[in-house]
């Protein structure tokens, strides 16, 4: 259906946000074509000023920097908070964020660190090292609810941090991981003053209203609507060339992509990120976007899957889900649904990544021969209905998904079809984006579409490792389990030859893959569009590949 089709509902939608078709008003000045500004090349320089109006996919469930493990959290905390160390965007060097310097012992597990001085959060709270003790011991302590970190801290204990004078902080690991220094180095840095009062740490209300030492401060959080964010004039990243120019980073909470793509259109949101290949392909290709627009494609470092539950009848059997990754059409998924802006997969890492096994092809689409697996694991259609069953139960599952995105609403639909022409009944479950979330950590589920953003240098211990499919909250959703690639997987964390480490890294590809844990489907090419009137916009390998802190826009093209 064409999206104006369905205008008067979004004008009404719109209406109840607060918002109209205006957007948010708080300057004197008019919105302005900026494709129509003739600007004197004098007048193209940095300065710090200006909203930068951009999307949020869905609403965070909460902003509490070890608890939340979702995407949108990090988009948040990732301005807000700062921790000792940090990488490099351009370089990929690692360099020091709160910490001035460090030092790493000759047996690679003591880590010592002197804090910066003149750091202050933004409450005006100067910075001290017992933060730096306290933020440790609350993301290690047991009660705190995140076994997804806990599986990343694994080589240090409660015990492990340990202050030595009023600047300096020392922490010991149990055991070599090629990480440690910059894991330890990680972890966002709260304020005692704030967090330790009583409270449940948990669900700590300091969750609700951050405050770190990051380039931006938190301003509002408007439920349904929005999160605002205001420059941190007192950042000590000025102090260390650093820069934030926008006055504000507003993110706009909102579910309908054919909202938002109506708010950037009418100069409403000057950044839409992760923009659907349909409404990339059909609604921005006429030269007026272009003359308004900037538009840029970039690779994502990461996967899109789909992720069966083990812990449940059929997918606990490996040829079932072999069969099931053969019936998949994935290639058609990337024509149709992804229009082109995709590329298979057939792993846990980036195909660019020196760990990937480029000799592993990614499963053909090969529905014949995924009958023939299924009928030698007892699955047939023994009753003339057209489903398959097997000991009297017909062979049916349920796939969530999260109606925020229109790829995997669109891809459902191909995907019931391609299981239906075999005869497996696939229903489809749209749901919130935190109560899936929330039904995927706690095990309730039969199968999801969901992705993995990823690190560089990505350690797959938490997603795949055995023992942390038995840890709800953990990454481990699927249940997957395998003794032999957990072997490689403790082996390589304690290699620190890159090479050894990254042919350890392509025998356990190869494992995992024979396993079919999951249907590994595309590594996207993520589709973004920000308005012409925001300059310096640069792309970078680690995520989220760009940087929003050193954007900014001309004095004559403010609008805020």
């Amino acid at each position: 259906m064409p999206v104006f089709s369905k205008l008067p509902l979004l004008l009404t939608y719109l209406a109840l946000l607060g918002w109209g078709l205006v957007g948010c008003q708080p300057s004197t000045r008019d919105r302005q074509n900026v494709a129509a500004v003739r600007l004197n090349p004098a007048d193209v320089k940095p300065i710090v000023g200006d909203w930068l109006i951009r999307n949020l996919g869905a609403e965070p469930k909460t902003l509490h920097p070890y608890t939340s493990s979702d995407g949108y959290n990090s988009d948040i905390n990732m301005q807000v908070y700062e921790s000792l160390l940090t990488r490099n965007e351009k370089t990929l060097e690692i360099e020091g964020q709160l910490a001035k310097n460090w030092e790493v012992s000759e047996d690679g597990l003591t880590f010592t660190f002197t804090l910066r001085e003149g750091i202050t959060f933004q409450d005006g709270h100067p910075l001290t090292i017992e933060d730096v003790k306290y933020s440790f011991d609350r993301l290690m302590d047991p009660k705190t609810n995140n076994p997804h970190l806990k599986a990343v801290y694994d080589a240090f204990t409660t015990e492990s941090a340990k202050i030595l004078d009023e600047r300096t902080i020392q922490f010991t690991a149990t055991k070599l991981h090629y990480k440690n220094l910059l894991t330890i180095g990680g972890f966002e840095v709260i304020p005692q003053h704030l967090w330790d009062t009583g409270e449940d740490f948990n669900n700590h209300p300091a969750s609700r209203h951050p405050v770190g030492t990051g380039p931006y401060k938190f301003y509002r959080w408007t439920t349904g609507k929005e999160i605002i964010l205001e420059r941190y004039a007192e950042w000590g990243g000025l102090n260390r060339g650093k820069v934030n120019y926008p006055e504000r980073l507003v993110y706009r909470i909102v579910n309908e992509q054919s909202v938002l793509l109506l708010l950037l259109k009418n100069g409403a949101l000057d950044m839409y990120n992760r923009i659907p290949p349909l409404q990339w392909s059909r609604q921005l290709s006429k030269p007026i976007w272009d003359e308004r627009l900037n538009k840029f494609e970039y690779p994502f470092p990461g996967y899109s899957y789909l992720g069966w539950n083990h812990r449940r009848k059929p997918f606990d059997d490996p040829k079932v889900r072999e069969a099931l990754a053969m019936i998949v059409n994935v290639d058609n998924l990337i024509d149709k649904v992804m229009q082109g802006h995709a590329m298979r997969t057939s792993g846990f890492l980036p195909p660019a990544a020196p760990g990937y096994n480029q000799d592993v092809p990614p499963v053909p689409h090969d529905p014949e021969r995924a009958l023939e697996i299924l009928k030698e694991a007892g699955w047939s259609d023994t009753d003339g209905d057209g489903i398959l069953d097997k000991d009297g139960k017909p062979f049916q599952f349920t796939l969530m998904i999260p109606p925020i995105s229109r790829n995997s609403v669109v891809a459902s639909q191909y995907l019931k079809e391609d299981f239906r022409q075999v005869g497996i009944q696939m229903d489809i479950l749209p749901l919130d984006w935190a109560l899936m979330l929330e039904r995927v950590k706690k095990w309730n589920f039969d199968a999801t579409m969901m992705s993995w953003g990823l690190a560089l240098d990505s350690d797959p211990y938490g997603i795949w490792f055995s023992e942390e499919a038995d840890k709800p909250d953990s990454y481990n959703t699927v249940g997957y389990k395998n003794k032999k690639a957990d072997e490689i997987m403790v082996a390589a964390r304690q290699e620190l030859d890159e090479d050894k480490r990254n042919a350890m890294y392509r025998e356990l590809h190869e494992i995992i893959a024979a396993d079919h844990p999951v249907v590994f489907m595309w590594v996207e090419k993520r589709l973004m569009a920000v308005d012409k009137r925001w300059y310096n916009i640069n792309f970078y390998l680690p995520r989220p590949c760009f940087n929003t802190d050193e954007w900014f826009s001309p004095k004559p093209l403010w609008r805020y």
